[in-house]
């Protein structure tokens, strides 16, 4: 806690999610090129057929979880937004319900 009380700057908090959100582009690139490394079956050679089958399994998951990325990216950066919102809300409804009972910050009425 700080001398004043507790208190949160919301402006770095706020810079810090508009470039959480501007990484969602980068993100959907990411899906991109790996949805499209799909290697055909008979690149693995002799040796990798055995492999193949489990690379397969493993790069479908990989690609749904990169999927989710940059949808996940954005709503946390909309959702940190709103809690930086509701804390302004908070901290102004407080200070005026301070302000019309009359008691400023020296404990003064």
């Amino acid at each position: 806690m700080s001398e004043d009380g507790f208190a949160i700057d919301t402006g770095p908090v706020r810079e810090a999610c508009e470039r959480l959100g501007s990484l969602s582009p980068d993100f959907e690139e990411v899906f991109r090129y790996a949805a499209e490394a799909d290697p055909e079956s008979w690149m693995w050679g002799a040796p990798g057929a055995a492999f193949a089958m489990q690379y397969e399994v493993t790069a479908n998951s990989l690609r749904v979880l990169m999927g989710m990325l940059a949808p996940a990216v954005e709503g946390v950066a909309v959702r940190i937004g709103r809690a930086c919102d509701d804390y302004g809300d908070t901290d102004d409804r407080a200070a005026g319900e301070i302000e019309d009972r009359g008691e400023g910050a020296d404990g003064v009425r």
